[in-house]
């Protein structure tokens, strides 16, 4: 308004006097000609003048740094201790309120008829033939492989018939005789039929065909050192590659951890993806709309 009104007075002179002196002589410039062009014109939009002048420098204070550092320590504290009690398993128990009526129920089941979430099943659906010592050597080479990983708990565990088979023989009195049973096929085969027909439990883990030869046959092993979604990943990973590099057996195995490991190997490059999406987008905002956040940290 002073500019204004110190003008106002002088605006016929100067319109005289432009148009009476050359107008490249800067010495003869009015003096509302001068202010004028001291003048810069703000082109930013509304939201980038915030941002820029308002928002950024209140970030990058020194106390804001430090209160956001203090904030982001409690965060990782929190994340993980919560991480360390994160309840892996099938469980109905684990999501059902404490004081609601089928907690009881749920309860006396896990007491009375648990569920063993450490058995992996493992069919053999081309399998060798036992009573042949040479097949027979590979294929107890490859059960090795299996008892032998880092989430197996070893051979004490394995439940295969062909053990129990050898364990019959010597409670019958037959121990000493069972190196010439195993190393003869036709008397290998015969006392089989025997086993099978007095254990009903191993008697449905062999198929068999009508000549009496094996279809396929199944063993259980017992795993360990499973508590984590992540380990459960690397055990299903190990046992799916042993099967996948030992296609003559046709092997195949199951655990109800397999469920949760096959959700894992889904979720995680997910998870990933949408993190690295998040942090993209986080920056291209922080480029575009404080440009100056990095300048005005570093003068202060």
């Amino acid at each position: 308004m002073r500019d204004l009104a110190f003008h106002m007075g002088s605006v016929v002179d100067d319109v005289l006097e432009v148009d009476c002196m050359n107008n490249n002589d800067a010495k003869h410039e009015s003096n509302y000609a001068q202010e004028k062009s001291k003048e810069v014109v703000d082109a930013r939009m509304w939201y980038q003048r915030f941002f820029e002048d308002y928002y950024a420098s209140f970030i990058t204070s020194k106390w804001m740094v430090v209160f956001s550092a203090l904030l982001f320590g409690c965060y990782v504290a929190a994340a993980t201790i919560g991480s360390q009690q994160v309840v892996v398993g099938f469980d109905l128990i684990n999501i059902v309120l404490a004081e609601s009526r089928p907690r009881r129920f749920l309860e006396l089941r896990r007491k009375f008829f648990p569920e063993d979430f450490s058995r992996l099943d493992v069919a053999v659906m081309k399998p060798p033939k036992m009573e042949a010592p040479k097949e027979r050597k590979l294929f107890m080479e490859l059960l090795k492989k299996f008892e032998n990983t880092p989430c197996s708990a070893g051979r004490n565990t394995t439940d295969f018939w062909y053990f129990s088979f050898k364990t019959y023989m010597e409670n019958l009195g037959f121990g000493d005789a069972w190196k010439n049973v195993e190393e003869d096929e036709e008397s290998f085969a015969g006392n089989l039929r025997g086993f099978l027909l007095a254990n009903d439990k191993f008697s449905y883990d062999i198929l068999r065909y009508g000549n009496g030869s094996a279809k396929a046959f199944r063993f259980v092993i017992r795993l360990s050192n499973v508590s984590t979604d992540e380990l459960i990943y690397r055990c299903a990973n190990t046992m799916r590659g042993i099967c996948d590099n030992n296609p003559q057996y046709g092997l195949s195995t199951y655990t109800p951890l397999w469920n949760l490991a096959d959700q894992y190997e889904i979720i995680w490059p997910q998870t990933i993806q949408d993190l690295y999406i998040s942090i993209g987008k986080t920056q291209m905002c922080a480029f575009f709309l404080c440009k100056v956040a990095f300048s005005i940290f570093f003068q202060q």
